[in-house]
C-alpha cells in the first residue's frame, strides 16, 4: 500500500490523474478480494490505517477533477477503530485525512469549518510529536491560507513568520514546504495592504525558483503563482 500511495502521489503531481487512480484501484483490489469491508473500520488497526492511506490519495484525485461530493464521502468513510484511543499509525493517517478535509472545505468556501478541521490536527502534532517536520509545515500553510480568506492576515503572519525564522536557522527555508509558507506570507501582506513586504517576500521566492535546477511540478506551480501575482 505504501508503494502504491507514493506512486499515486508522484503521478498526481505530474498531472497524470488517470494513471494515479489506476495505481490506487489496483492496490485496493488486492485487499477487496480478502475483505469486502475495505470501506469499513477493521479489527486490525494497522490494516485500517493502510486502508486510510489509500482513501486519502483517492480523495485527492477526486478533488483534482472537481468531484468534491465523492471526495467528501471517501474521506468521511474512514475513522480510527477507537476514536478515543487511535494507534500511532492511525493518528498519522487521521492527520492526513483531516488535512484533506480542511482543504476540501476551503475549496468549497467553508473557511470556518476548514479552520475547525485543521487547527485540532496542528495542536495534536504539537502535543504528540507526530511527524512534526512535514505535516507541521503543510498544516501551517493551509491554516495561514484560511486565515487570509477569513480576513485575518495578522493571525496568518503570527504563525508563519516564527516558523520561517526556525527554517532559516536550519537552512531549509527554501525547500518546497518553506517556499509555500513564504507565498502564503506574501498573500497575507497583500491582504493587509503591506504591498512592499509582500513584493519583497515574493521576489525572494522568485529568485530561489530562477536558481533552481529542479524544474518539477512543484517549482512550476510556485513559478506560476509568483509570476502571476507580481
Amino acid at each position: 500500500m505504501l508503494v502504491a500511495s507514493r506512486e499515486s502521489s508522484i503521478l498526481r503531481m505530474k498531472g497524470e490523474t488517470l494513471k494515479s487512480n489506476e495505481v490506487l484501484q489496483h492496490a485496493t483490489s488486492k485487499y477487496i478480494r480478502h475483505d469486502e469491508r475495505l470501506r469499513l473500520p477493521f479489527e486490525d488497526r494497522r490494516y485500517n490505517a493502510q486502508a486510510g492511506k489509500l482513501i486519502q490519495p483517492r480523495a485527492e484525485n477526486l478533488i483534482f477533477i472537481d468531484d468534491l461530493e465523492k471526495a467528501q464521502r471517501e474521506l468521511d468513510g474512514w475513522s480510527p477503530i477507537n476514536d478515543a484511543s487511535p494507534s500511532s499509525i492511525e493518528k498519522t493517517v487521521q492527520v492526513s485525512i483531516n488535512l484533506t478535509l480542511g482543504r476540501l472545505s476551503k475549496i468549497q468556501g467553508h473557511f470556518e469549518r476548514a479552520l475547525s478541521q485543521l487547527t485540532p490536527m496542528f495542536k495534536r502534532i504539537e502535543a504528540e510529536d507526530i511527524d512534526r517536520g512535514g505535516w507541521r509545515r503543510v498544516l501551517l500553510a493551509s491554516i495561514g491560507e484560511v486565515y487570509c480568506e477569513l480576513g485575518r492576515p495578522a493571525d496568518a503572519q503570527s504563525i508563519l513568520i516564527s516558523e520561517l525564522d526556525c527554517l532559516k536557522l536550519t537552512k531549509s527555508r527554501n525547500m518546497s514546504s518553506g517556499l509555500r509558507l513564504q507565498l502564503v506570507l506574501a498573500e497575507s501582506y497583500l491582504r493587509d495592504s503591506s504591498y512592499d513586504s509582500s513584493r519583497e517576500v515574493a521576489n525572494t521566492v522568485r529568485r530561489v525558483l530562477e536558481r533552481s535546477k529542479e524544474h518539477n511540478s512543484i517549482t512550476r506551480r510556485f513559478s506560476i503563482c509568483v509570476h502571476g501575482q507580481y
